[in-house]
């Protein structure tokens, strides 16, 4: 086993290549990554996304790559020199799906806009968008003839399109929650699904028949995947957990255990021999899928930021900088070592500082946008009570899973991952976040929220 350096941030998506030579990896660090699976080489890097990457995956002939973003648009590369094709824009959200079809000709695209999209692959030109769910669209995929399009939603549903016409054609429901992952069966019999609820439901696509669920994870479902000859399934969770099922009766016949954070993403290789999974731990990790052992770790940056407040002054200490005074609301990024930190600021005591040209993010969400998941949901991902941070019961806090800012032990406000930091500073009115590599964020609190 081998551990290179990699991504910088969480592992959103990962596929083999049709051959299994490649992988290609998306991350939330806003790029992609081309991998030697035989290695664990990186091969090279896709930049070009100005927001995270959710979605990526492999032509049937591996010649491009599709790449689905949070910057609403989807990119096409050349896998051999990592060009961009071209970008295909028209959603009004963030992409959270993508999937070329079987013969090449098609990309379709799921969105946080609640729609789904048809392209022309050649050209980039949309050539429908199918409208039905109630929610965001968090998976996609067409059948292997390129008939059936399968979709799963935040509204809790799957549905199955016609391609051709973009009819809505059955509508799947039985899940409890949210849909994460879905995916049609080698020879399009059935679809499997995985869930919010953490269970597994296999389907028959021709009648929508619930057929068997697979209960095992003790958190959501993220990924899901058949394998060539659909006698296994692949599942991904968010208790951090691989597991292999038996598609005929269910059976839960293997358990992966290696990553350190939730998966996000799993796929067979295309000779049913391997399987990559994708983490929020920044790894991606290749397996044997007939004894479960870890072959080889391709692993992200592990660059980290000391962060702490001054013990006496109104400032934020960043690798012995200091950044203030923190007596207003704003948002900061900074760099490590020798860069000079910036922030943005109404406040004329922090030189250098100009609201005009601040690049710091704006922590807000598309309009529908995906639904925000509940305090319990978040705090049982990472094995906490609702809601609960961690010795900040008065004032502002982060919650035990760092998902939600709180406010006297309560939850007040989602943070999405990106916004997510391994480092935390927290004063009453101040949070600081720090990311690898390098990057600070600091939200400053007036007063306190409606009850």
């Amino acid at each position: 086993m081998q551990t290179l350096e990699g991504h910088s941030n969480s592992i959103s998506s990962v596929a083999f290549s049709p051959d299994a030579k490649l992988i290609v990896s998306g991350s939330w660090d806003d790029t992609i990554k081309i991998w030697d699976t035989a290695t664990g080489t990186e091969v090279q890097t896709l930049q070009g996304h100005s927001s995270g990457v959710n979605s990526v995956a492999f032509s049937p002939d591996a010649k491009l790559i599709v790449s689905g973003s949070s910057d609403k648009t989807i990119k096409i590369w050349d896998t051999a020199t990592g060009t961009e094709v071209q970008t295909l824009q028209g959603h009004s959200s963030g992409v959270d799906s993508v999937a070329f079809s079987p013969d090449t000709k098609l990309i379709v695209s799921g969105s946080w806009d609640g729609t789904i999209k048809i392209w022309d692959a050649a050209i980039g030109t949309e050539v429908q968008t199918l409208q039905g769910h109630s929610n965001s669209i968090n998976s996609v995929a067409f059948s292997p003839d390129t008939k059936l399009i399968v979709s799963g939603s935040w509204d809790g549903t799957i549905k199955i399109w016609d391609t051709a016409t973009g009819t809505d054609l059955r509508t799947l429901q039985g899940h409890s929650n949210s849909i994460s992952s879905v995916a049609f069966s080698p020879n399009a019999k059935l679809i499997v699904s995985g869930s919010w609820d953490g269970t597994i439901k296999i389907w028959d696509t021709a009648t929508g028949t619930d057929l068997r669920t697979l209960r095992g994870h003790s958190n959501s479902i993220s990924s899901v995947a058949f394998s060539p000859n659909a006698k296994l399934i692949v599942s991904g969770s968010w208790d951090g957990t691989i597991k292999i099922w038996d598609t005929a009766t269910g059976t839960d016949l293997r358990t992966l255990r290696g990553h350190s954070s939730n998966i996000s993403s799993v796929a067979f290789s295309p000779d049913a021999k391997l399987i990559v999974s994708g983490s929020w731990d920044g790894t991606i990790k290749i397996w044997d899928a007939a004894i479960g052992t870890e072959v080889q770790t391709l692993q992200g940056s592990t660059t980290r930021i000391n962060i702490s407040f001054h013990p006496t002054l109104p400032y934020l200490q960043i690798d012995k900088k200091l950044i203030g005074p923190l007596s207003y609301l704003e948002l900061y990024q900074a760099k490590q070592a020798s860069s000079t930190a910036a922030a943005s600021s109404s406040t004329p005591n922090s030189p250098g500082d100009n609201p005009a040209q601040s690049s710091a993010p704006s922590l807000s969400w598309p309009s529908p946008g995906p639904r925000l998941p509940k305090p319990e949901e978040e705090a049982l991902s990472q094995g906490h009570s609702q809601g609960h941070d961690q010795g900040h019961d008065q004032g502002y806090g982060i919650s035990s899973s760092g998902a939600w800012i709180t406010w006297n032990g309560h939850s007040v406000l989602w943070l999405p991952p990106d916004y997510r930091g391994p480092e935390l500073a927290v004063s009453s009115t101040v949070i600081v976040m720090g990311y690898s590599p390098g990057r600070v964020i600091m939200l400053g609190f007036s007063g306190h929220p409606r009850p």
